[in-house]
């Protein structure tokens, strides 16, 4: 039952970032965030964040479904999630309302890594309650 909860709510946030995307790369935005973009480092704090969020909830949803040991499996999943942002990233810079930013990438990759890592210590942690 918890391991469904986990996907779902993977499978859920990696929708709603897909969306944010989707309305950031057609020069929409999101207008929920309203005041708090005026926040100092607000831009950066929201990719560790959305980032680090979206590995946490992969690691834990996708590497008990994996055949590799956890430690490989969750260096796999967090390798393919880098990868993906990466692409994602490098996008921006042929999209007229966006830019490419290292700076962003660097935040989004500290996010997924220990978030990532966050994941597999509180899964070993776990199945070794059990």
């Amino acid at each position: 039952m918890l391991r469904r909860l986990l996907e779902l709510f993977f499978v859920s946030f990696t929708g709603f970032i897909i969306f944010v995307i989707i309305k950031v790369n057609s020069g929409q935005g999101v207008p929920w965030i309203g005041g708090i973009r005026n926040l100092p480092h607000f831009d950066k704090a929201g990719h560790l964040i959305l980032m680090g969020g979206l590995s946490f909830l992969a690691v834990l949803a996708i590497v008990p479904r994996m055949k590799s040991p956890p430690k490989k499996a969750t260096i796999r999943v967090v390798s393919i999630l880098i990868l993906i942002i990466a692409i994602e990233e490098i996008s921006q810079s042929f999209i007229p309302s966006r830019t490419f930013s290292l700076a962003d990438f660097l935040f989004d990759i500290v996010g997924i890594t220990l978030c990532g890592w966050l994941a597999y210590r509180l899964a070993l942690i776990f199945s070794k309650t059990r």
